[in-house]
């Protein structure tokens, strides 16, 4: 379908704001029109009320049909969220361990299967391979669960388990089987009787080929300058128990304010649900039991996003601190909900606005041209005492980035401090190493300016960083 961009904004702005729109609004239509988005749907909350709730553009481009807080999106890997809860659930109700292991609930399982844990499914360090993304499956043909394991038990772990952290959609797949073992049910009517029927959430199911939610948003790729329906995938594979889910703004909200209470799970199981998983090597693995754990500018969040070729994606993300939550719920392959979900939450935590901060006196003329120094050695991907070498390590293989870096660093005018702050009370780690402040600054070219935030070590060097425009 051909959808010029001035006409795609006056459809969003007509269908949504008229002549209401605040500057959260006007962030998000910019970024729709800029992103190829043809319709969102998005929720802020502070201790779970609501702040902000509002829905932009359009679910279904053939029908016209306008997007509204109760339109039904896939929330794809948001579901891993919910499963794990399922699975603490359990944990809570002594029917399960987390170090149980996983062929306790199978009959038969591959050999080098024998060490994996239901945490290492939880957190992703299995070392299993992603049927979904590697993949060992006909995407597009309906499958038993059992499908899985026989695609893959010929095949070897990618590593060892809890050796190190690599997405799998497989583990969660398989603690959907062991959801149904130990509750002689199944994983979806699970959910559905202990999470979305307790908090009412009447507009959430698990997809299916049955599924009869209505509002349902259509999902669709940006291709040759116009929009395309998203892939077809098997229904059966659609609704696993790693992205199932299909539900609204409106619903999440619900869930959101329950992880505020024990109505589902103690806080404590929260808690170590929001505590990032140590692999073999004691590093933190970025990720806990259901739940990505990272920060933003050295202020923590939680959350999950999720993806696929069906058209849909989306961000649900959270900080703690501040109690505040983002969702925002895409029908675009191409979309990028995690960039508009910190955008967003920016205007509610001026921290995390880079483009607020102003110009100030350097107060240490050798730290600025120590990190230049190290910007100038990564660019050229070379060893360097001023940065720490797990850093260096993963920075050396992205050769892009670095020749991406020379060229701004070539073209440099200037290179101005915005600001630091000592983050070591958040145990903030880089690649296993722990960080004591950070540092922002702004490098400025002929063409851009662009945002440098340097994570550093207590010695002062350089454990990352990220470059950012806004």
């Amino acid at each position: 379908m051909n959808a010029p961009k001035m006409f795609m904004l006056c459809l969003l702005i007509a269908a949504s704001l008229c002549a209401r729109a605040d500057d959260v609004d006007r962030y998000v239509l910019a970024q729709m029109e800029e992103q190829h988005i043809p319709g969102l749907s998005m929720a802020v909350l502070r201790q779970s009320k609501p702040v902000k709730s509002q829905a932009y553009g359009h679910v279904d481009l053939e029908r016209k049909t306008v997007a509204r807080r109760n339109s039904v999106f896939q929330l794809q890997s948001i579901t891993k969220s919910f499963t794990a809860t399922a699975v603490m659930m359990l944990v809570e109700d002594n029917k399960l361990s987390l170090e149980d292991k996983i062929s306790k609930y199978f009959d038969t399982l591959p050999p080098s299967w024998a060490p994996i844990t239901i945490h290492h499914l939880l957190t992703h360090t299995s070392g299993i391979k992603d049927f979904i993304n590697e993949p060992t499956v006909d995407l597009k043909k309906d499958l038993e669960p059992q499908d899985v394991i026989r695609s893959l038990e010929k095949l070897p772990l990618n590593f060892s388990p809890g050796e190190r952290y690599a997405y799998s959609n497989t583990g969660y797949h398989l603690l959907g089987m062991i959801i149904d073992k130990i509750t002689g049910d199944t994983w979806q009517n699970f959910l559905r009787t202990k999470i979305f029927k307790p908090l009412k959430m009447k507009s959430t199911d698990v997809n299916s080929a049955t599924c009869d939610l209505a509002n349902r948003a259509l999902g669709y790729t940006w291709r040759s300058n116009r929009f395309e329906r998203g892939a077809y995938i098997a229904p059966t594979i659609l609704g696993y128990a790693g992205g199932g889910i299909l539900s609204t703004v409106d619903d999440l909200a619900k869930w959101d304010r329950a992880l505020f209470t024990d109505q589902l799970i103690s806080r404590s199981t929260l808690e170590q649900m929001w505590t990032p998983a140590r692999l073999n090597n004691g590093n933190k693995a970025g990720y806990g039991l259901g739940w990505v754990v990272d920060d933003y500018l050295g202020v923590p969040n939680v959350g999950h996003g999720g993806a696929h070729m069906t058209g849909f994606k989306t961000r649900f993300m959270r900080f703690p601190k501040q109690e505040l939550s983002v969702i925002v719920l895409c029908n675009s392959r191409q979309a990028n909900p995690a960039n508009i979900a910190v955008g967003i939450a920016g205007f509610y935590l001026p921290e995390l606005q880079l483009s607020r901060l102003k110009e100030q006196k350097e107060p240490s003329a050798e730290r600025a041209e120590a990190l230049k120094k190290a910007l100038s050695d990564l660019a050229s991907l070379r060893e360097s005492s001023l940065v720490t070498p797990e850093f260096f390590r993963n920075y050396k293989n992205s050769s892009e980035r670095a020749s991406s870096l020379a060229e701004r660093l070539k073209e440099m005018k200037s290179f101005a401090f915005l600001g630091a702050r000592d983050i070591s009370e958040n145990k903030i780690e880089r690649h296993g190493v722990p960080v004591k402040e950070l540092c922002v600054y702004r490098l400025t070219t002929p063409s851009e300016s662009r945002y440098y935030t340097f994570y550093l070590t207590g010695d002062g060097r350089v454990a990352s960083y990220q470059s950012l425009l806004q």
